[in-house]
Order: structure tokens, then sequence, then C-alpha cells
């Protein structure tokens, strides 16, 4: 029923765009806009869809807030994938590198986003992020996946064959679909500022303590940035070379020849 499945998905995308701890919440309530509009197997699938893990949430953020960058590691993943059937195995070492330092950069920007909503992300939960954006590199569904922006789990590569997505994307996943619509911070939706009744000393100081942390966010935002695009350029230039020397050598056995 593709009215259906366009209904649920549009649905899924504001559900899985939400606080973990608001999901439930919204879940009933879109459940129970459906069953009041005579929508009962869409209610029914709604009320089916799974609340988010933290570092599935953490993830479906980055790519709310974050799209650009999450579409620079997919890039990347492609480029790498194609690399492999040239590079040789120092080159493939060094692209390996380049592949952690992209990871890492990115795994930075998304507990950065999840602490301007409210949640500060422990380290098994970055540590699921990153298996997360290591497995979307690694395997293009896997990457697909995690730019809808509806996971309901972390992925994990284990280094041979696909990414095992069983379960863990809240509606299927059609082809040429749209990514999710960018969110604001919480800050937009909760402004900043003294609380009510601060004087007007203790209104200044929170406000400069705000800039200076919203300071501290955009360099490290804008470090990982240039993270990201350097390794890019970095895996571009080491795949231009292996097809340069790949070029030659079959010059060179013409020659020969």
């Amino acid at each position: 029923m593709p009215e259906l499945d366009d209904d649920l998905e549009t649905i899924a995308e504001e559900l899985y765009a939400v606080a973990p701890e608001e999901f439930v919440a919204a879940r009933t309530a879109a459940r129970d806009r459906a069953r009041a509009a005579g929508h009962k197997e869409l209610a029914k699938a709604v009320a089916a869809l799974p609340k988010p893990t933290t570092a599935a949430w953490v993830c479906n953020l980055l790519v709310r807030r974050q799209p650009e960058e999450v579409d620079q590691l997919l890039e990347l993943g492609e480029l790498l994938r194609q690399a492999q059937v040239d590079l040789s195995a120092d080159q493939l070492r060094a692209l390996g590198r380049q592949r952690n330092q992209v990871v890492a950069a990115l795994a930075r920007q998304a507990r950065a986003v999840a602490h301007r909503e409210g949640h500060d992300v422990s380290s098994a939960v970055a540590d699921q992020v990153e298996s997360t954006l290591r497995a979307a590199i690694a395997d293009p569904d896997a990457g697909t996946a995690l730019r809808a922006g509806r996971l309901t789990t972390a992925l994990s590569y284990s280094g041979l064959g696909p990414v095992d997505l069983a379960g863990a994307v809240a509606t299927p996943i059609r082809s040429g679909g749209a990514a999710p619509a960018p969110v604001r911070g919480q800050e937009a939706r909760t402004g900043a500022g003294a609380a009510p009744g601060a004087d007007a000393a203790q209104g200044r100081q929170a406000e400069e303590r705000r800039r200076e942390a919203e300071e501290r966010r955009r360099e490290g935002e804008e470090r990982s940035a240039r993270e990201l695009a350097q390794a890019r350029r970095d895996a571009e230039e080491a795949a231009g070379v292996a097809r340069d020397a790949d070029a030659a050598m079959a010059a060179a056995e013409q020659q020969v020849a």
C-alpha cells in the first residue's frame, strides 16, 4: 500500500527527530491521530515503530544537523571502495588511517550536536556511533540507512560481507528517497540567557558563558570539518596516484611487447 507507506515514512521522519525521552509520547500521539482519522492500519504501524537506542538517535540527529558532513563521509566511503581495487597495501593502510581520522572527526561532531540538545554522550554510546559511521563507509546500503535518519539501533561492520540491517531502520528505505529535513538546535527552541528573575549582572555573566561555549563548539565543528575535507582530498590524491601508476605500467608493458 504505497499511500500507507508514504504516511508512515512521514510520521517516522518526525518521530526519529525527537529526543529519546519524548519518543514514546510522540509515538502515542501520532498513533492516536491516525486512529482518530480512521486510519487503523496506519495507527497499528505507527504503534509498532521501535524506540531508537541512544546511539541511533545521535546518528539520526547528526544526519539532520550536519547533512553535508555526512554526505562527505559517504562519498569518501565510495571513493575508498573503488580505490581498494587499485591501491597497494601501503596505500590502503594510509587510506585506512585517513578513514579513522574522518570517523573520529564526525563522531566528535555527533557528540557536540547531542550536547547542544541537552544530552551528554557516554563513551559506550560514542563507540556505537563510531561503529555506525564505519559501517556506513564500508557498505553503501548501510550508508543509505544512516542517511535516511531513521535508525533504530547502531550499526556494525565485521569486515566481511554486507552490514546486517535487519531491524536497524524504522521503515523500508526506498531508492531515491529524500533525506530528512534539518532540525534546529535546542538553543533555537528554548532560547538562551539569564533565568527569569536574575539580575542584570547575572544575566550578562550567563550570556558571556553561553557565547564562550558557542565559540568553542563552533571551533570544534570547524576543526572537524577541516579534518574531514582534508582526509577526503588525501584519499582522492592517493586514488589518482594509483591510477597513474597503473596507466604507466600498462604503457610500459605495451612498449616491451
